[in-house]
Parts: C-alpha cells; structure tokens; sequence
C-alpha cells in the first residue's frame, strides 16, 4: 500500500489535469484510447524487457495521458461520501483527468448487490462526475452490469451496508460472487479496494427512526457507536486487509468517531438521522476520503462553501465553511488517514 502510495505522489509531480446529474448514457462514456488499467492510482502497464529509466518514461507519459476511473458499488453511506467528494476534488486542486461515479441503491448490502446483478435488475441510480464539473449527472433505473460496463474502471470499491457484517463466512461467499461478476464486466487489469463506513450516532434520540432491525443490531454493540466501529473494523482488518484481492482501502467512520469523542462535535451536526450524514458530515467523509485515496494528509480545506442547490438540508443557503469547521474536517480527515482503522479516544 505504501508503495502505490509513493508511486501516486511521484507522479503527482509530473502530471496536471473531477464532477452533478444527467440522464443521458452518454455522457458516462470516454473518449481517451483504451489501454490496460493500472494497478495502482500511479502506476501503470510496463514491460519486463525495459530498463529502469524506460520504465519511469513511460509510466509517466501513460500517466499523463490516462483518466483514473473510480466506482464505488455502494448505498447511502457511498452516497454520502461521494455526493461532495467531486468538489473536494476541485477545491483541493486535483490535476488529474478523472471519472468519479457511485452506484446507488438505498440500504444495499454485497448481497444485495449480487441478487441485483444475477436478475440484471434496472434498480440503481449511477452517478458519473468528471474532471472539472464539481457535480454529479445521474443515469436512473440503471443496472450493474451497464455501470461496470461503462468505464474500464482503474478502482472498483465494496463497502458495508448498514447489516450486521461479522458473519465473514456468508460475506465472504457474496464478496467472491460480485468480485467475479466486476471481472466479466470490466475484463481488462483493475483494481479492487474497500471502504468502511460510520457506525450509528450514540444519540438514542436520533435513532428513533430506525427500524426494528436496525435497532435490533445497534443493541448488540449497546448502542454505542464505538463498539460498533470496533467490530467492524476488526472485520475487515481481519479479513479485508489480509485478502490480496483487495489493493486499497479507505475508512471514513474512525474520521466521524474523531470529530465525536475528540473534538467533541455534537451528533446533531454530523447526522441528520439514524445513519446518513448532514451536509457537514458528508464535507468531512468526503475530505478523509480523498486524503486516504492520495495517501497526502490535508494541509489546507479549500473547500469555501456547499451551494443550497447540492445540500441535503433546503430552505438554509449554501452551508458556509468557517475557520473553525475547516479545521474540523482537516483534523478528522488526518486522523482518518493516519489511524484508519482505530476508534480515537481522548
């Protein structure tokens, strides 16, 4: 991980050129030769007959030429995280050409996922953002099969849905079904990577519109969300990260945990419900998303403001980031990038 870590900031100092909703194929597809995806955000395809310095040649004149396509097959949480991730992308001056695109469907689990995709069920709204929109066009009633068939994507992410994800034995089975069904639809070299989301708030009062499922589960961890988090990770640190199959990945929830129990921001500022963030907590998901994705810690929030039109909230204006919330973020989100997988105490 370190090395596809050094390798992106590498070429980050030879290349320079990210996202809201449109309903037209179209638009999801690319114009750039395609080539053989590279194995890591930096990297990309060599031979083994070239020297040392052809080998830097090349994989910086590829670099520069190549649009990194990321998909995330995901739920709310996803959502949440990506909804903003294409303006942190632009605030934070990105300058590679990029496609960032989410794939949508409420609550959905890798089960869900795989059951969706045997029936190729037209259920999903996919989201597509490229470099230099700042926003999202969407592709409703789509399918997986024509959101993985859109792109040859260079990162294909799982994530966790809101079920109960320690029974590893039957996460396992439905991880190996959608990991095969990625490689029949994307059949050139991609990656596979992992995201971890947030655990439930510890506000009791926020989780009354959770179902009887849902709080089922929550009682199992007492409620409280680090213990929640803890299991979790535990999961994938046990499973996810020992599983060669799986070449980054990213967690935002030990981010949200860091602004709660060390900086001590209210639930009520990061959740608007039971599980999904408000528009402040998706800006800090999304900024310990993209720190974790470029390996660089987050030196400065340049990110001013989220317009009205792109909030989850109406009827308030543009949220307005203050010094004060920038610093926030930034702490949460290098927290995050440092101690991914750890629930911080004080």
């Amino acid at each position: 991980m370190m090395k596809r870590i050094l390798a992106f900031l590498l070429a980050l100092t030879f290349v320079f050129p990210l996202a809201s909703c449109v309903s037209d194929r179209s638009l999801i597809g690319t114009t750039e030769t395609e080539e053989e995806a590279p194995s890591s955000i930096a990297s990309s395809v060599t031979r083994e007959e070239e020297s040392t310095e052809e080998r830097a040649t090349n994989e910086q004149s590829n670099w520069e030429k190549r649009i990194l396509k990321i998909l995330i097959l995901g739920n709310c949480h996803s959502n949440d995280v990506f909804f903003q991730l294409a303006r942190v992308f632009e605030a934070q001056g990105f300058e590679q050409t990029y496609v960032l695109s989410f794939l949508y469907y409420s609550g959905c689990s890798i089960k869900m996922h795989v059951n969706f995709g045997e029936q190729n069920s037209p259920v999903y709204d996919f989201y597509t953002s490229r470099y230099g929109e700042g926003k999202y066009s969407v592709k409703e009633k789509a399918t997986l099969k024509e959101a993985l068939s859109a792109q040859q994507w260079d990162y294909v992410f799982f994530q966790n849905g809101t079920e109960d994800v320690t029974d590893e034995t039957a996460n396992l089975v439905y991880r190996r079904k959608l990991e095969a069904m990625v490689n029949q639809y994307v059949p050139l070299k991609h990656s596979f990577a992992w995201h971890l989301s947030w655990p439930a708030p510890g506000d009791r009062d926020m989780l009354k519109t959770a179902s009887k499922e849902r709080l089922e589960l929550l009682a199992k961890y007492d409620y409280d969300p680090v213990k929640q988090f803890t299991a979790y990770s535990g999961v994938v640190q046990n499973n996810i990260l020992n599983d060669d199959t799986y070449e980054m990945n990213v967690c935002t929830g030990s981010a949200i945990l860091y602004a709660t129990k060390v900086l001590g921001v209210a639930d009520q500022d990061l959740y608007r419900d039971h599980t999904h963030m408000s528009d402040f907590g998706r800006v800090i998901v999304a900024y310990a998303f993209y720190a974790q994705l470029t390996g660089k810690p987050i030196e400065e929030v340049k990110l001013e403001r989220i317009p009205e039109s792109a909030r989850k909230k109406k009827g308030e204006g543009d949220l307005v980031l203050d010094e004060n919330m920038k610093n926030i973020v930034k702490e949460c989100a290098n927290y995050a990038l440092s101690n991914p997988w750890v629930a911080p105490t004080k």
